[in-house]
């Protein structure tokens, strides 16, 4: 059962006992809520981390993807010119042949290089 005030001073004396905790709640609330904040601040910047890692992995998964892409297309024409080549029994084959020159103009420039663009084909004779 609970004490009966039976005057001031004890009213007085109760009254500080009952301020004194709850001075000493206010601090543990105040305490506990700093705490909570700071893990919230530690918690969003790890979330922030993490998108960012995400966000990087998605675009290099999407470059190579694309690349993959981009190779699967230049499998299939390479294929398929091997195949039209096999069928046609032709090769084609082209190069450019490049000549220096040492000959010069009437000012003595050195003329520019000769190109000449090449292109044979070697078909198979029936027969």
């Amino acid at each position: 059962m609970p004490r009966r005030l039976t005057n001031s001073a004890d009213f007085i004396f109760a009254c500080q006992v009952l301020n004194t905790y709850s001075r000493q709640i206010s601090d543990m609330l105040d305490a506990a809520l700093r705490e909570a904040i700071s893990e919230r601040v530690r918690a969003v910047e790890t979330c922030s981390t993490y998108d960012l890692r995400i966000n990087n992995t998605i675009k290099e998964r999407d470059k190579a993807k694309a690349s993959v892409t981009r190779l699967d297309a230049d499998l299939k024409e390479i294929s398929q010119r091997r195949m039209n080549l096999q069928r046609s029994g032709e090769q084609t084959f082209q190069c450019s042949i490049r000549m220096s020159i040492n000959a010069r103009d009437e000012d003595g420039h050195l003329f520019g290089d000769l190109t000449i663009p090449l292109e044979a084909i070697d078909r198979e004779q029936d027969g």
